[in-house]
């Protein structure tokens, strides 16, 4: 999301890198609130489980909107769908981080509690990674098809349009709308992976078993 959703708004509303992250504070929001709604939560109740699989069920929420509304020209409303994506992230990665320290001994949470953050952070990386893989081969696939082997210098121009978010943002005309529409097919792929990616951790949330909080 943090790569994806900047991006979009760069290359479907033509706005600069500052506006298009800006779009990012409602999940950023939604994260530290829901923080801070999972730790009372799990002070009061002791459960953690139904939080995994509450959160990463919101985030699927987040993708599943993302994927079938997000079309370009997106409106603010529209926007804000990004906020179940940051709110059920922060509620699992909370959760999760008491259930590693209610599964293992207390001499060995310090190694657990580090270990989750260096999975977390690698997952970050490669969740990155593998969006931008997905984008990246959706849309050379498409520009090929978009752009005609008659093009003036076509290979170049599809290599800007891969590589130059500036050179794109001034395009004009009925190739912008095609190249724009190709991306946001590009993007469609990226929600589909997170949205599968989502939709396993739920499920294997399901399957964890709870201990009691000492």
């Amino acid at each position: 999301m943090m790569f994806t959703v900047p991006l979009y708004f760069q290359i479907t509303d033509s706005v600069s890198s500052t506006k298009a992250g800006a779009h990012l504070l409602p999940a950023v929001v939604g994260n530290a609130i829901s923080q801070l709604i999972s730790g009372e939560f799990i002070g009061r109740t002791g459960k953690y489980k139904v939080l995994i699989t509450f959160g990463t069920t919101c985030t699927s929420i987040c993708y599943v909107l993302m994927l079938f509304r997000w079309k370009s020209h997106t409106n603010f409303w529209e926007s804000l769908y990004i906020i179940p994506g940051g709110f059920g992230t922060g509620i699992a990665a909370s959760a999760l981080f008491i259930a590693i320290t209610a599964c293992v001994e207390p001499s060995f949470v310090a190694i657990a509690s580090s270990t989750m953050y260096l999975s977390t952070s690698i997952g970050a990386l490669v969740g990155l990674a593998s969006s931008s893989a997905v984008l990246q081969t959706i849309v050379h696939r498409g520009l090929q098809t978009v752009v005609g082997s008659d093009f003036p210098n076509r290979e170049e121009f599809i290599r800007r349009c891969l590589q130059d978010i500036e050179f794109l943002q001034q395009l004009h005309g009925p190739i912008k709308d095609k190249i724009i529409d190709v991306y946001v097919l590009g993007f469609r792929g990226a929600y589909i992976m997170s949205l599968s990616l989502s939709t396993a951790g739920t499920l294997l949330g399901l399957f964890m078993r709870e201990r009691p909080l000492v």
